[in-house]
């Protein structure tokens, strides 16, 4: 897979040991990429929670060898959304922006692992672009792409987009791809393809069962469609299941039961509060911030009332200052929900944090000195009560001439950067928007919140929490290790947990991003089975946020408490991953979730509403199964079979193998040792031949052919092969066709053609390489003219989508004109500016001969106040 592909996905589920065959892989690739032409240097991406697992696996693989692989290993470490709203007040989190522009810099790398690789299933994101942009760079210096490894239990999270997005990371050129199935190898046609049908599929209503069981059943079938003409060409899996099946002598797990709901009652008063609160703050999913009737967030989004010449600053690569805050008001809005359905105690906190925030706005509006600094805590400057601590004559002006000092000090160190750090005044905005009113209308909301939600003075489900800590979740009878995991999303939830558990007699152990590396031993010696060293018991309750839900064994419990709603069914299965792991000595895993009820029949349908709306957010989240819904909840059955999967088609064949070699130990060495020129016969219904085909001193695997009765030859996987190719003991021996030499002809000739598409692929990647480089080499070039940057902006647009032609146009610029420094010798401003628009407007001369000559077919000219 690596090397037809140049990349590959491994996507073991929860728990089986991915990290270590990646480290396997990582060794493979060490040995062979000197004389493949490579650098001998890996970069492994990895969310900061598991970094330190790789390292110390790392450590065990290069125990007593000589050729140790630590020093041919980088490591970066990526964060998400996800942890970014975990504790809005935790500044310890993972820039992944920076790290990855960082990595930039870095050396040669031949192969990229990346770990939890759906984090980059969104190709819109900054983490994303950051490395792609690195694999470019890397290529733009080396000449080659690096391999990459994906490694997920979950390569799809939503759309089959997330899919296309990581497989992009290796085929860089779609519309030339390198798989064969599917049609003329356009992997862009396919999944735009795909995804039309797939949004057809979940968008159409279904009123009668008939209508559903024929709606999922297509959905199965595009489902296969993916995995049989993309996913089987690069995807490497194992399951529980295979486990189970193959190695049910040697490893077990746990049986999960439940989910099992923990029912706490609202009154009426609670549950209108509840229905008006969410309303409030997230009126639909898809609510665009423009009805100030609602929350919409105008304290993160003063840039887009800005003048236009203001704007510029906070707009750049595919982002507007627009874009940007509405962007910023809908993490803000995520934030709030999240807490919402969190705890009331997180809940009020943040309310009363974002009506300080929108009255920091206010009061600096009419001071008429508005400071909009991305790099500085704005807010935390603005405390004048706490500037009063350390000086007693601290007034709000002391707080402005404190910022304005942090202002110049980042402009003076950061010159040729764009001057977002800014005081403005009332006149640097837009007059006709009125952003002030907006402002204290968003403020009166606010207010109101904060105003209902301090008369309420109850929270069941805290209450509910205490009374089921010893009754539900230490029952003795279930809770035999007497070992208990808490999942929360929120810092104040998970100290007020911590405050209940300590009351009631029990030892937690509070981990989240801030002090997790420094309670690493403490988790180990505590909660994991896996642990070498001494065993203790300081501990009997570990509350956390979501940085425990990858990359960690709590299986000396096997009970988790999930006190935050898990709407998302791979987010719920990672948490029950922590516990539900090799090696754990429990038969049971006990999984609790609490789910709210009401008094009345009306309060009841206020909760439904609500949780209905919660779950369409969700949704966009990028999170895709409903759990809690009265339509649908997850079962013992239903997660026990997520969780397990299909057996993988590969592990059969693997397990036999593995049999034949125990039982027939001497016949399998002398197969091997004829492995280099081995040729068999078997006989088939369909009377075909299969062919191993490779070059000469190729040791890094080859392509399989299979030659028809009618002497046709194709390109087979190598799952077909080994399907094709299967027999047992009693399956007669054959001799080899009698024309074989002409089979093996017609092999050599449909391999060779095969080779050619590739050869082609990656001459395709060159010019796109090298066009890539002379746009970023010129586009930033100041004498430059804008027509001509224009040009070259368009031009790289053409090219991201695999545009040859326009990448040969500009290959050819860049032949006439050379690099920017050479300008000044060779050609006047005039010349450049007349090569680049004879060559690419020459270019859309020849769109317009094949389409036709655009032409504009209305106008509109809108004047302003008329």
């Amino acid at each position: 897979y690596m090397h037809t592909h140049g990349g590959f996905i491994l996507g073991d589920v929860v728990g089986l040991g991915k990290t270590i065959v990646g480290i396997m892989l990582a060794k493979y690739y060490l040995e062979f990429a000197e004389n493949d032409g490579r650098e001998p240097k890996v970069l492994i991406i990895t969310p900061p929670a598991i970094k330190s697992g790789w390292v110390d696996s790392i450590k065990q693989f290069d125990e007593n060898r000589t050729d140790k692989m630590q020093p041919c290993i980088d490591f970066v470490t990526t964060g998400s959304i996800e942890n970014l709203l975990d504790d809005e007040n935790d500044d310890d989190q993972d820039l992944d922006s920076i790290e990855l522009g960082e990595a930039l810099e870095c050396k040669r790398y031949g192969l990229i692992l990346i770990d939890e690789s759906h984090k980059f299933r969104n190709n819109n994101t900054e983490m994303y672009r950051s490395l792609d942009d690195l694999i470019n760079s890397i290529c733009s210096k080396t000449g080659y792409y690096p391999y990459i490894g994906l490694i997920t239990a979950t390569p799809q999270n939503n759309r089959p987009d997330d899919l296309k997005n990581q497989i992009y990371l290796f085929e860089r050129t779609p519309k030339c791809s390198t798989f064969e199935k599917i049609e003329g190898r356009n992997l862009e046609s396919f999944f735009a393809d795909v995804n039309k049908r797939y949004d057809e599929l979940i968008r159409q209503h279904c009123e009668t069962a008939e209508e559903k069981t024929k709606n999922n059943a297509e959905l199965v079938k595009l489902s296969e469609e993916i995995r049989e003409k993309a996913l089987n060409e690069i995807l490497v899996r194992r399951t529980r299941k295979d486990i189970k099946i193959h190695y049910k002598d040697n490893l077990h797990f746990p049986e999960i039961v439940g989910p099992t709901d923990l029912n706490y009652t609202m009154d009426k008063k609670l549950a209108q509060l509840f229905f008006d609160t969410m309303n409030l703050i997230a009126p639909t999913e898809n609510f665009k911030f423009n009805n100030s009737d609602y929350l919409c967030y105008y304290r993160y989004r003063a840039t887009e009332f800005l003048t236009d010449n203001y704007k510029k600053r906070y707009s750049g690569k595919n982002m507007t200052a627009e874009l940007s805050s509405v962007r910023l008001a809908k993490i803000m809005q995520i934030l709030l929900v999240k807490r919402l359905e969190s705890s009331f105690t997180a809940f009020k906190k943040s309310l009363k944090n974002l009506q300080r925030y929108t009255q920091n706005m206010i009061t600096m509006w009419e001071n008429d000195c508005i400071f909009i600094c991305p790099q500085i805590d704005v807010n935390k400057e603005l405390d004048v009560d706490e500037k009063r601590l350390k000086n007693p004559n601290a007034t709000i002006e002391t707080c402005f001439e404190d910022i304005r000092h942090k202002i110049e000090k980042l402009n003076s160190e950061n010159r040729n950067q764009k001057r977002q750090n800014t005081e403005y005044t009332r006149d640097d905005f837009d007059a006709d928007r009125n952003y002030i009113e907006l402002l204290k209308k968003d403020k009166k909301i606010i207010d109101n919140l904060v105003e209902r939600w301090s008369d309420n003075d109850y929270d069941p489900k805290f209450d509910e929490f205490k009374d089921s800590l010893k009754s539900v979740l230490f029952n003795k009878e279930l809770n035999k290790p007497q070992k208990l995991v808490i999942f929360s999303e929120a810092i104040d939830t998970v100290q007020s947990l911590e405050r209940a558990v300590e009351a009631k007699g029990f030892k937690p152990l509070v981990i989240t991003a801030k002090n997790r590396k420094e309670r690493e031993n403490d988790i180990q010696s505590n909660f994991d089975a896996n642990y070498k060293g001494e065993w203790k018991n300081d501990y009997n309750v570990i509350i956390t946020t979501e940085v425990l839900a990858e990359g960690i064994n709590l299986h000396r419990a096997n009970t988790i408490l999930n006190y935050d709603t898990p709407w998302n069914s791979t987010r719920l299965i990672q948490r029950i991953g922590r516990v539900n792991r090799i090696g754990s000595q429990e038969k049971q895993v006990y999984v609790y979730n609490f789910y709210p009820s009401a008094e009345g029949d009306r309060e009841i349908n206020l909760i439904q509403k609500v949780y209905t709306k919660l779950q369409s957010f969700h949704t966009l989240f990028g999170e895709d199964s409903k759990i809690f819904s009265e339509e649908e909840k997850l079962s013992n059955i239903t997660i026990t079979k997520i969780i397990d999967g299909e057996e993988s088609p590969y592990m059969k064949f693997i397990s036999e193998l593995k049999s034949y070699k125990i039982r027939y130990e001497e016949r399998y060495r002398q197969i091997i040792k004829q492995n280099d020129n081995l040729q068999t016969s078997f006989a088939a219904a369909d009377s075909e031949t299969l062919c191993l085909v490779k070059n000469k001193g190729n040791n890094k695997g080859g392509v399989y052919v299979c030659v028809d009765s009618d002497s046709r030859g194709k390109i087979i996987s190598c799952m077909e092969m080994l399907a094709k190719s299967w027999c047992n003991e009693d399956t007669p021996s054959a001799l080899l066709p009698q024309n074989m030499k002409d089979v093996e002809k017609i092999a050599i000739q449909t391999f060779n053609i095969y080779s050619g598409k590739l050869q082609k692929t990656l001459l395709s990647n060159k010019f796109i390489l090298k066009a890539q480089g002379i746009i970023r080499e010129w586009i930033g070039d100041e004498k430059l003219s804008r027509e001509s940057k224009e040009l070259f902006d368009n031009a790289a647009k053409l090219i991201r989508k695999g545009n040859i032609g326009v990448a040969k146009k500009v290959v050819a610029i860049g032949d006439k004109i050379g690099q920017p420094q050479q300008m000044v010798f060779d050609f006047t401003q005039e010349e450049i500016n007349e090569i680049i628009h004879g060559e690419l407007k020459n270019y859309n001369a020849q769109i317009a001969e094949k389409y036709g000559e655009p032409y504009v077919l209305i106008t509109i000219n809108k004047q302003k106040n008329k």
